[in-house]
């Protein structure tokens, strides 16, 4: 067993992270020209694909930290891409969800960070592309 627990240690980090710039590189570049961040896209992304959240489950999605989750979720309200209601079951929970106008924005931002992250992955066959959205889902599902 301490075997496999030393080919962990041959991960190279610094590919994983490289990778992970690459794919945020390529979202950066599809929002240019949209005054949307990364973190705000994340944002819109993950409740274009709920009805709404809480900001505690936004933030276990997109890994923003709460206090920049909430400056991050005041500029979309700001904005008017997003509304921030209270949870109708506890008075004490902040629930937020897109508005029309962050529903469209969702629409019109979609493809071209589709395509820039297919850009990003295009040296990957197919089966390859599979394999590391398994193998990534598995690492992070644990």
């Amino acid at each position: 067993m301490q075997a496999d627990r030393d080919d962990a240690v041959m991960v190279d980090t610094l590919a994983v992270d490289r990778a992970a710039a690459l794919v945020r590189a390529a979202v950066r570049g599809a929002l240019t020209g949209s005054d949307l961040t990364l973190d705000q896209w994340r944002v819109v992304d993950h409740l274009a694909s709920v009805e709404e959240a809480t900001m505690s489950a936004i933030s276990a999605v997109t890994l923003i930290p709460g206090p920049s989750l909430t400056r991050t979720v005041d500029r979309l309200v700001d904005a008017a891409l997003a509304y921030r209601t209270l949870d109708s079951y506890d008075r004490r929970r902040m629930m937020v969800r897109l508005s029309a106008r962050g529903i469209a924005r969702h629409r019109a931002l979609a493809p071209a960070v589709t395509a820039a992250l297919a850009d990003a992955f295009a040296p990957l066959a197919p089966a390859e592309l599979r394999e590391l959205g398994t193998l990534l889902e598995k690492l992070t599902t644990r």
